[in-house]
């Protein structure tokens, strides 16, 4: 899961900030969206919540 919020944040030039205990695997296709719209897609679809402060995603 680490990966993807890396990916995610490199692509859409935000900073990710993540708890330390955050742990899991996914594997996950982004077609034809956009990686704000696939970061909410993918918090919200594992059980989590975003809040966005400027270009940190808490």
């Amino acid at each position: 899961m680490w990966d993807v919020l890396r990916a995610i944040g490199i692509q859409s030039a935000v900073n990710i900030v993540v708890d330390k205990n955050f742990e899991g695997s996914i594997t996950v296709y982004l077609g034809k969206v956009t990686s704000e719209q696939g970061l909410k897609k993918l918090l919200e679809a594992n059980g989590f919540l975003r809040r966005k402060k400027r270009i940190i995603f808490l």
